[in-house]
């Protein structure tokens, strides 16, 4: 029987589409992955020469943060949008053996999803290793330049190399395999000669703090940058980009060091990070303590225990007047004991903010123990006499009260409400006279004192444990 001729037409059409798959699907996936390697390239090299010209900014002395890459109207951003016009024209949306590489997403392209905020996260954390985030002069400055260039042109060959070699084989006969990147393709490291003397020549006898990257110099840069290539080149095609492994003695992405142990007290921490005074961690035959802060009054200042006669009050010491002279209101680090006259007695509390809170107003607790005393109660005029404001606050609001905290029918606390227009002044806040027997003994730690409420100028709330108050001075009043 005749077959129709439209009919013959529709068989033909059937057979092409059946065939198809293994010669112009194949084809279309080829030239996907070689629109998302040409892009990861542009992107690759705009990241790197925009946060380089950052850095060369900050080194001028601009105000200008280099921790990200920069959104608006920069080449970074004009590029990052190019890569998203790119990939969309040269991968369909059903291009099932490209597209399935990468983790899929709700009303985005998968692929740009992907490649886009990856690259920007590699080459930040890239250039926070070899570049710092402070400004630097001389020649650290010409040192940071040289490390920028060779991490560039080492990262960027790095790259180029792993993507020619996964096309070669995408482009082979036959294949309709479009995975991860071969491991044949993966660059292993590599010496490059020419940019390790260039680093070597711009950065000797400079220690790696200086110039705020990595060490040692010049390994760890071709290291970091032969990394970053890599890197680049796995999430070209959708290959995670494994996990560093602090300890493995390998300096990878986000690492500052790896010693090749995970000992936290050693010069490179446990989490791969230089040890340095105020990390938390006491540095093991350096440091003789660390507590994570610059608090000088507590139990370590600048990575250094108290020291009894230094002239900073700290730790478990009641007082430092940095003198070993006896009996003159501060004797071993201890407040003498003060006689009551025959007026009683003067204490002069002082104020604090060793966290530069900016506290500007706020309610103190002032304490005093029960061999003392206060005539009146509340907010008598016989209280408020015995209070006097003497930090120099102008244009200030200071109020004082009388209470009984523990509620055992007794006085025992003064409460001040304090508050000004600025930052309240250090030093000596309040003088607060006391009835006491003459000769009664009493001791500067026995008038405890505390804040109960803080805000700044602006009414912002401010933790009170961060203020410190205490009496710094016992006199006896004749």
């Amino acid at each position: 029987m005749e077959v129709p001729s439209h009919m013959s037409l529709i068989l033909s059409m059937l057979i092409l589409v059946i065939s198809a798959p293994s010669g112009v699907f194949a084809e279309n996936s080829v030239g996907c992955r070689a629109g998302i390697a040409r892009s990861m390239r542009r992107m690759a090299g705009t990241g790197m020469r925009t946060l380089d010209a950052c850095h060369e900014q900050l080194n001028r002395g601009d105000d200008v943060s280099c921790d990200v890459l920069p959104t608006g109207l920069g080449d970074w951003s004009r590029q990052t949008t190019r890569t998203g016009y790119f990939v969309s024209a040269k991968c369909s949306p059903d291009d099932e053996p490209v597209r399935e590489n990468y983790p899929p997403c709700t009303d985005c392209d998968n692929i740009t999803a992907t490649i886009v905020p990856g690259t920007q996260s590699l080459l930040e954390e890239n250039a926070a290793a070899l570049l710092g985030d402070t400004a630097v002069s001389g020649r650290a400055a010409r040192c940071q330049e040289t490390i920028a260039k060779a991490r560039s042109q080492i990262a960027r060959r790095a790259l180029g190399r792993a993507q020619a070699c996964q096309r070669r084989l995408d482009r082979k006969s036959g294949n309709t395999e479009f995975g991860a990147i071969s491991e044949e393709c993966l660059p292993a490291g590599g010496e490059y000669p020419k940019q390790r003397a260039l680093v070597t020549r711009a950065c000797r006898g400079l220690p790696s703090a200086d110039v705020g990257t990595c060490d040692p110099l010049p390994d760890c840069v071709i290291d970091a940058a032969a990394t970053l290539g890599r890197d680049l080149a796995m999430l070209t095609y959708g290959q995670p980009v494994p996990p560093t492994t602090c300890g493995d003695g390998n300096q990878e992405q986000g690492e500052e060091c790896d010693d090749g142990n995970t000992v936290p007290t050693d010069a490179c921490t446990d989490t791969c990070q230089n040890a340095q005074c105020g990390d938390g961690i006491t540095w093991a035959d350096v440091e003789e303590c660390d507590d994570g802060n610059t608090i000088p009054t507590d139990d370590c200042d600048a990575c250094h225990l108290p020291v009894c006669g230094d002239g900073v009050p700290a730790g478990t010491e009641e007082c430092d007047d940095g003198n070993d002279i006896p009996d003159d209101g501060c004797t071993n680090c201890l407040f003498d004991t003060v006689l009551c006259g025959a007026g009683g007695i003067r204490a002069t509390v002082v104020f604090d903010d060793p966290t530069g809170t900016g506290a500007a107003a706020g309610i103190m607790l002032a304490g005093y123990p029960a061999a003392v005393s206060i005539p009146g109660s509340g907010a008598a005029t016989s209280v408020r006499q015995r209070a006097t404001n003497v930090s120099g606050a102008s244009g200030s609001v200071f109020l004082v009260a009388d209470v009984d905290r523990n509620t055992d029918g007794t006085d025992e606390t003064l409460r001040i409400v304090f508050g000004t227009s600025a930052p309240w002044p250090q030093g000596p806040f309040a003088e607060i006279r006391f009835d006491c027997a003459s000769g009664t003994s009493v001791r500067a730690p026995d008038f405890p004192c505390a804040f109960e409420d803080a805000s700044d100028a602006f009414s912002n709330k401010i933790d009170p444990s961060l203020l410190v108050c205490s009496v710094s001075e016992l006199q006896p009043i004749p």
